[in-house]
């Protein structure tokens, strides 16, 4: 199993495109698919990478569940 996270935390770094708090996260298994999805997260860098992991962490425990 892979997990990838990529994103913007801040503080500077984002584009109109792209602003501060846009993160994605991905999973791939070698049985299954691979599932990615983005997120628009607000608050500081600290409160955008607590929340990522919180995320990230929630995705491979319903990956887990749900396909394994």
């Amino acid at each position: 199993m892979g997990l990838a996270v990529s994103g913007i935390a801040g503080p500077g770094g984002g584009t109109i495109d792209k602003p501060v708090g846009t993160v994605f996260i991905g999973i791939a298994s070698k049985e299954k698919d691979t599932f990615s999805q983005k997120f628009n997260y607000h608050g500081d860098r600290e409160q955008i990478k607590l929340i990522t992991s919180t995320q990230a962490l929630d995705m491979i425990r319903k990956f887990l569940l749900y396909y394994v």
